[in-house]
């Protein structure tokens, strides 16, 4: 099952990514990658589903030197069959968000067995946080909604609602 995540804003919010700090031997250009490289991993290559591995030029992968480097947030305007997830907001500003090479949950489990992906997930995490902070002035508002495919238009559980200080939260 795929767990999808949302954002809602009393501001409009950036569209894009943010977070991923590529490598300096990162010769990526314009094109969409079809693959990825973390020099942390012995040189191992992520690539995308498919059988690329002939046709892959330098400037179709991106390189980062660990996951985390690449770890971050994606900012999305929500597509036509997502419309029914602005019931669940009260806010008029309602984005997709996706994190980017982690998720938006680590436990310290993760830490001793997967160390790099729970390093990119606690900055998935970190990211979230610092666009909110960017972005809040007195009258900032956010609230986040995540539901698995195919429950979008099912009743939110109010008593999961939580209410973060952005102020006080460590």
């Amino acid at each position: 099952m795929s767990l999808y995540h949302y954002i809602a804003s009393n501001h409009p919010l950036p569209i894009g990514e943010r977070g991923g700090r590529k490598s300096p031997l990162d010769k990526s250009g314009l094109v969409p990658p079809k693959a990825f490289h973390f020099l942390s991993n012995d040189n191992s290559y992520v690539l995308f589903p498919g059988d690329f591995s002939s046709s892959i030029s330098e400037d179709e992968i991106e390189v980062y030197e660990t996951m985390e480097d690449a770890a971050g947030i994606i900012i999305y305007e929500l597509v036509q069959g997502d419309e029914m997830i602005r019931k669940h907001f009260k806010l008029p500003y309602v984005y997709g968000i996706v994190p980017n090479w982690g998720k938006f949950y680590f436990n310290q489990e993760m830490k001793k067995i997967f160390p790099e992906e729970y390093w990119a997930c606690v900055k998935c995490v970190s990211v979230l946080f610092d666009l909110m902070r960017d972005i809040n002035d007195d009258q900032s508002v956010f609230e986040l909604y995540s539901c698995w495919i195919g429950e979008g238009t099912q009743e939110s559980n109010s008593e999961l609602a939580t209410c973060i200080r952005l102020s006080t939260f460590k």
